[in-house]
């Protein structure tokens, strides 16, 4: 029993806490997490070097502008 009075052993009643995963079921949710963030450091740092091409698409001059857009996409994920 933990302080909460809990018996965080019994695999049948409590099926979703950690404790009760197998190991190999763990190191599967570790390898999935450490996919996504991957990828999601590996798209942002593809967009970037195409934001030239998306600025001249649109006709605009502002470099500030290109630097946002970059930063708007990263705190989307971050979101």
């Amino acid at each position: 029993m933990n302080t909460f009075g809990l018996n965080l052993n019994t695999k049948s009643r409590w099926p979703v806490l950690t404790v009760s995963r197998s190991g190999r079921q763990k190191w599967s949710n570790v390898a999935v997490l450490s996919g996504l963030s991957l990828i999601i450091a590996l798209a942002s740092s593809m967009f970037a070097p195409g934001v030239p091409e998306v600025i001249a698409d649109f006709d605009v001059t502002n470099k500030v502008l290109a630097t946002f857009v970059v930063s708007v996409y990263v705190l989307g994920f971050a979101m």
